[in-house]
């Protein structure tokens, strides 16, 4: 009768993974040992599928802040120069009755009617409900900046979901930066280290 706690001394694998040949004498994996080393295909999708869902991640964790930053960035400035037209368009009118009172008599009995409550004797007054006229101003509204055309037309394969909170927001996004970095180190290390087992197997 054969020795199996014998035959098991001299096998390198942990008992459980260890298995007689026909001989009785020469250890070999498992099955299910060996078709994982002989099955690289495997190996490749889940590496790719650990990378896919990090970089997945990661990319709009990286691209969104900065994008919407960005967009700000330009409605300020266009808010900004909104102002500085309104404000030369009062300094020209300012502009064109200063020329007005230096050149035209009227223009200045106008307004010290109506700025100094000025009158020439035997002028008389008579109160007028004038409706004020509408304001020509419009109010500012800021042009959107459009995505690229090809991320406009992804995005419009995307649910719809609030994504500024998932990857802007500060409570979630260095969880999602963390989680995707573990990821993107976790495919790589088992990239690194399967063909050195593969090496040792065969």
């Amino acid at each position: 009768m054969m020795d199996e706690s014998a035959g098991q001394g001299n096998c390198q694998l942990p008992i459980a993974s260890c298995q007689l040949d026909g001989d009785g004498g020469v250890h070999s994996p498992i099955a299910n040992r060996q078709s994982q080393i002989d099955n690289p295909s495997r190996g490749g999708l889940v590496f790719w599928m650990l990378m896919a869902m990090g970089l997945g991640t990661f990319t709009p964790c990286v691209l969104l802040p900065e994008w919407r930053e960005y967009q700000a960035m330009h409605a300020a400035e266009q808010a900004e120069q909104h102002r500085l037209d309104r404000m030369r368009e009062v300094v020209e009118r300012e502009r064109h009755l200063l020329e007005a009172m230096q050149s035209d008599p009227a223009v200045i009995a106008r307004v010290a009617q109506r700025d100094l409550r000025f009158y020439r004797p035997g002028d008389t007054t008579v109160a007028v409900d004038v409706p004020l006229a509408a304001s020509s101003e419009q109010p500012f509204a800021a042009k959107p900046i459009e995505p690229p055309a090809f991320l406009a037309r992804a995005g419009g394969y995307l649910p719809r979901f609030n994504y500024d909170a998932l990857f802007c927001d500060s409570r979630t996004r260095p969880i999602l930066l963390a989680m995707s970095v573990g990821l993107i180190v976790v495919a790589i290390g088992l990239f690194w280290r399967k063909p050195a087992s593969t090496r040792d197997a065969h």
